[in-house]
């Protein structure tokens, strides 16, 4: 009995010669993946870098004294209502 080429490579196992469009295909695969590994590392750094400011200022804030805090405070809500009444303004013109 003659045997053929692909016979004897899944006889003994050997895989078969990659094609030009498998080879293609493999490289758009890694490439893909590549490019959604660096986008994942980009946005956890932003979410580290967004994390660290938060904490920075939260340490910040808690070394302020309690009179500095209440200060602080007042300004965060006068601010606040500065920019809605502003906003609001605008959409009543």
């Amino acid at each position: 009995m003659k045997t053929t080429g692909f016979e004897l490579c899944r006889q003994s196992q050997i895989p078969e010669p990659l094609s030009e469009e498998k080879i293609r295909e493999m490289a758009e695969k890694k490439k893909a993946a590549l490019k959604a590994k660096r986008d994942r590392l980009k946005e956890k750094k932003k979410q580290e870098e967004i994390e660290k400011k938060e904490k920075e200022e939260r340490a910040r804030f808690l070394a302020l004294s309690d009179r500095e805090k209440v200060n602080a405070n007042g300004l965060v809500s006068v601010q606040s209502t500065t920019h809605f009444f502003s906003a609001l303004i605008c959409f009543t013109l």
